[in-house]
């Protein structure tokens, strides 16, 4: 468990995780990035190994789920792109939300 309640984190340490990670399910994993990063530079020279080597696995995770995404356009572009492709009676529109550079979400109707 992992909050304020249970004493495993103070206040503002939780909020900061929580805002980190919803920035990462909005496309930006750089918040998160520097958050894990510090950890572990922090536990590595206070020799607590085993925390350093925690924070190492989830910015190890965070790596291999944000290189799934597309990186499409520059590390600060927020669009989202529509096109339509019609046949006869047919058509299907695709939408793509860019966030940050990534394809976050992509859509066909």
């Amino acid at each position: 468990m992992l909050g304020p309640c249970v004493g495993a984190i103070d206040p503002d340490g939780y909020q900061q995780l929580v805002a980190s990670w919803a920035r990462f399910f909005d496309g930006d994993v750089r918040q998160l990035r520097g958050l894990l990063q510090r950890q572990m530079h922090e536990a590595s020279e206070q020799k607590h190994y085993e925390a350093a080597a925690k924070a190492r696995d989830g910015l190890d995770a965070l790596e291999r789920a944000a290189s799934v995404q597309n990186v499409v356009l520059d590390d600060h572009s927020n669009l989202d792109v529509l096109t339509v492709a019609s046949d006869g009676g047919r058509a299907a529109v695709v939408r793509f939300r860019v966030r940050f550079g990534r394809v976050i979400v992509a859509a066909c109707t």
